[in-house]
């Protein structure tokens, strides 16, 4: 949140930001039930069958409501969530890919985020990067 601020990307007028900061808390909720998913090193059928459909209908209500903008979570322009929003929905579809088909305002805000190009210098890196050290979570377990 610091660099949020400090690269203008927290939200303005303050209420944004608080908006985002909502959202980052339902965020961290779906990392939490991604990580335990992982560490149980199986497909979590609680995850997927009951987790997920919940956290992302909850997620889609936030973008309608806190954003005007089709590819946004909060107001009109490009901020912290949604960037953190991209990183948790494109690791989450590398699982369980078509996770977002049934969201098309979070399948917006993921593919508004990819499609800046720095954005894309960066994924092409990670992907090479990962495919060298192969299973990151085989690795650290």
């Amino acid at each position: 949140r610091y660099l949020a601020n400090k690269l203008s990307l927290a939200g303005s007028p303050p209420a944004e930001s608080a908006y985002s900061d909502v959202v980052a808390a339902t965020l961290d909720d779906l990392y939490i039930y991604m990580v335990q998913s992982m560490i149980n090193r199986k497909v979590d059928a609680n995850f997927y069958v009951d987790q997920w459909p919940k956290v992302g209908a909850m997620l889609e209500k936030m973008a309608a409501t806190y954003s005007g903008t089709e590819g946004f979570f909060v107001g009109g322009k490009l901020t912290w969530v949604d960037v953190y929003g991209f990183h948790m929905f494109s690791r989450l579809e590398e699982g369980w890919p078509g996770a977002l088909d049934e969201y098309p305002k979070l399948r917006a805000i993921s593919d508004n985020v990819a499609s800046r190009p720095k954005v894309k210098d960066w994924l092409a890196t990670r992907v090479r990067r990962e495919q060298d050290l192969g299973n990151y979570i085989d690795w650290l377990l």
